[in-house]
Parts: structure tokens; C-alpha cells; sequence
């Protein structure tokens, strides 16, 4: 093989391992939400708690995000993406054995400890590739955490021919494969370099960044993890087809992030497009509002195209003016305070939604709020000083 072909081959395999660790982690939480209405009848799961598993996951997630440069200057890339893979394998076995509620926390738990480093370690290894194929592969990079929703959604028909636990169980080879693809990365990529840096140490913009991150995510997690519930609850679909909400969200989630992702490469201003993600996500919630006011599901998948094309795609553009703004050596550091925003605005977003919806036993509240985090993060876009 001539060193072009080999180097190729590199980069395919670089994109594959990236792509599967940015998506094993929320693989476990979308597990858990398309297999919601299961919970429920079998392990006597009430709403409240299918939002405590999503804060779980994400407030373990949250400090260790800040660990993220120490680590990655104590262990080698794919050292660190062994160890994630591993922990994800384990907890897509935990929900497959559950026996009560606290082997799914254990579960959201380990999710939480592979998403915490998910980002800044896949960021990392990305910043070594040429700077005119970032947005592309940032794009298919992120793209992997719809993969993750995909699966879910898949997960959810399977356990209609076979049990849930069985189909719960069949995603622990995703994790395997994941494993087996990094083996063969230590010998293309070298360590990068990482430096520790301050908070102070970061441009102003990333910190506006870090911002419409936080409240984006708390949108968005609160629409993802009780979306297939609401669908069954107010809509009155069935628990598979309900499901499969996950399963068009993961779809047209991965063509939207790659759609983004390639827009990055242009010369669009980041706050621009971050304007139009933040638009397009609360109308995104206004069709949710008026599916649950009119209860048609004709509406309720519109909701859910729109989601997916505005809202699903938004981490793409942040991640990528992120390392735009901050210099190499930063980008695990500066991609640990961004994981942090996000991962608070997850934890924030679901057990906020469901306990809305318990107290005034109705999801009319739910949706409100996920529009507020909307409109925060468009009056971030609209007035932030984020190109600069």
C-alpha cells in the first residue's frame, strides 16, 4: 500500500473511532428513553425518574469535564478511548440485566463518565487533521451521537421480537467494534500537545459559547428524553412506534450535523448559523406545544423534523467555532468548560421538564420551558460577540 492509500486508510479508520466514542455515551441515555414505556410496566419506573437518569448521567459528566486537559497530558488518546469504550459496553450490559431502577442509574452513571471525556478527547485527535476538513469531519463526528439515537430508536422495534432486555443487550457490540478500531490508531496518531488553561486563559467568545451551549442543551435533552413518553401519554401512539421518534430524530439528526458541519468549512459568520439553529429549534418547540393542545400526531412528527434539521444540529457549529477561536493547545481544556455548559444544561433540562409535568400533570408546561432555553440561546447569537 503506497503511503497515500495507508494514509487514507488512517483517516477513515480515525473518522470510524471518532464518530462510534461520540456516540456510544448517549447511546445508553436514548436506550433508556426509547425503552421508557417498557421501564414504566417492568421495572415500575415512574416519569420523575426516567428524568433523574438523564441528570445522573450528566451531573457525573459535568465535573469530570473539567479533568479533561490533566487527563489527556497524563494518558495517550486512544488510551483514553479504550477505557470509554469499555465503561459504554458495560453500561448497555446494565440495562439489559436491570433488576430495579438503580441498575439503570448505575448505567447513566457510566454514561455520564464516557461523555464527560467523549468531546474533549475526540476534539483533540481532531485538531491534528488539516484545518479545510474540519467542519466536514466535525460535522460526521458529531453525527455520531444521532447514530447513537438511531440505534435507540432501533432497539426500541427489535424489542418487539425479541424482549427489551435482548435488544438492550444487542447494542454491546457497537462498543466492542469501537475497541477493536482504536487498537489500530496508536500507530498513525501521535500524542497532541495539551497545556492546562485557566478560565481566564480563554477568549471572551468562547465563553459566550459556552453559554448558548448551556442552554441548548437543556432544550434539547428535555425534547429527547421525553419525547417518546409524551408520544404515548398525549399523542396515544404505541410504545414501538413511539420509539421510532428516536429513530427519525437519529436519522435526519446525522444528515443535518453533516449539513452543518460542511457549512462550517464556508465563510458564514458562526453567529449567523447559530441564529438560525436557535429559530428553527423553538419553532421546533412551538409544533410540540400544539401537538400536545391538539394531540395529532401529524403534527407531533413535524415537531420532530424540525427538531432534528434545527436543535440536534447546533453542537456542531459551537464545537467547531470553538476550536476556531481557541489556539491547538487548548482545544482539550477549552473543550472540557464547553462539555461542562452542555452537560449542566442536560442535567438541568430533563428532571426540570418532569417535574413540570408531574406538578401540573400535563406537558404544556414541559414545552415552554425548552422554548425559553431557545430563546436564551438566540439572544446570545443575536447580541454575543461570538465571531470575535
Amino acid at each position: 500500500m503506497n503511503a497515500g492509500a495507508h494514509q487514507g486508510a488512517g483517516q477513515l479508520r480515525l473518522g470510524v473511532v471518532l464518530t462510534l466514542a461520540m456516540g456510544v455515551g448517549p447511546l445508553v441515555i436514548f436506550t433508556l428513553s426509547s425503552l421508557a414505556p417498557e421501564l414504566v410496566v417492568d421495572l415500575s419506573v415512574q416519569r420523575v425518574q426516567l428524568g433523574i437518569l438523564a441528570t445522573v448521567a450528566y451531573l457525573a459528566a459535568a465535573p469530570l469535564c473539567l479533568m479533561a486537559g490533566p487527563v489527556l497530558r497524563w494518558l495517550h488518546p486512544t488510551t483514553v478511548l479504550l477505557i470509554l469504550f469499555g465503561l459504554a459496553a458495560i453500561a448497555l450490559a446494565l440495562i439489559g440485566g436491570a433488576r430495579s431502577w438503580w441498575w439503570l442509574c448505575s448505567a447513566a452513571f457510566l454514561s455520564g463518565v464516557v461523555q464527560s471525556m467523549s468531546n474533549p478527547v475526540t476534539n483533540l485527535l481532531m485538531s491534528t487533521t488539516p484545518v479545510r476538513r474540519r467542519g466536514s469531519l466535525m460535522g460526521v463526528k458529531q453525527a455520531g451521537v444521532q447514530m447513537g439515537q438511531l440505534c435507540a430508536g432501533i432497539v426500541a422495534l427489535a424489542a418487539l421480537l425479541v424482549s427489551w432486555r435482548a435488544a438492550a443487550l444487542a447494542t454491546v457490540p457497537i462498543c466492542l467494534l469501537g475497541l477493536v478500531l482504536t487498537l489500530g490508531l496508536r500507530r498513525t496518531h501521535g500524542p497532541p500537545t495539551v497545556v492546562s488553561v485557566g478560565p481566564r486563559g480563554l477568549p471572551r467568545a468562547a465563553w459566550w459559547l459556552f453559554a448558548y451551549s448551556f442552554f441548548v442543551a437543556i432544550a434539547v435533552q428535555a425534547s429527547n428524553v421525553y419525547l417518546p413518553l409524551f408520544a404515548t401519554d398525549r399523542i396515544g401512539l404505541t410504545s414501538a412506534v413511539a420509539g421510532s421518534t428516536m429513530t427519525l430524530i437519529g436519522l435526519l439528526g446525522i444528515a443535518s450535523r453533516i449539513g452543518w458541519g460542511r457549512a462550517s468549512d464556508g465563510a458564514r459568520p458562526a453567529s449567523s448559523s447559530l441564529r438560525i439553529l436557535a429559530g428553527t429549534s423553538l419553532l421546533a418547540a412551538g409544533i410540540f406545544g400544539l401537538a400536545n393542545a391538539t394531540g395529532n400526531p401529524v403534527v407531533l412528527w413535524t415537531g420532530v423534523v424540525v427538531h432534528a434539521a434545527g436543535a440536534i444540529a447546533a453542537n456542531v457549529v459551537i464545537i467547531h467555532a470553538l476550536i476556531t477561536i481557541v489556539r491547538p493547545e487548548q482545544v482539550a481544556a477549552a473543550s472540557g468548560y464547553q462539555a461542562l455548559a452542555q452537560y449542566l444544561g442536560f442535567a438541568v433540562g430533563p428532571l426540570s421538564f418532569g417535574l413540570l409535568v408531574d406538578r401540573a400533570d400535563g406537558y404544556a408546561v414541559g414545552w415552554c420551558l425548552v422554548a425559553m432555553g431557545y430563546v436564551m440561546a438566540l439572544t446570545i447569537a443575536r447580541f454575543a460577540a461570538i465571531d470575535r
